[in-house]
């Protein structure tokens, strides 16, 4: 039968290593980003907001002069 101290110190490596693969990425997103912002570069409109979660583009109303987000 194992020692109390070699049962302690196995149940410790094991948490430490469970804690260490828990640890989060510094920017779990970027390859989200990065994507998003190749496919915005295309874009000739010039009226276009990325709020992130999603991207609006308007329309510029010649007639008044004024443009114009819907969503």
């Amino acid at each position: 039968m194992p020692s109390f101290s070699t049962l302690v110190g196995a149940l410790l490596g094991a948490a430490s290593l469970a804690a260490s693969a828990a640890v989060p990425v510094s920017q779990p997103f970027e390859h989200v980003k990065a994507k998003r912002q190749s496919t915005n570069a295309t874009s000739s409109s010039g009226l276009e907001v990325d709020l992130g979660y999603e991207v609006y583009e308007g329309y510029s109303n010649q007639t008044t002069g004024i443009n114009i987000w819907r969503g």
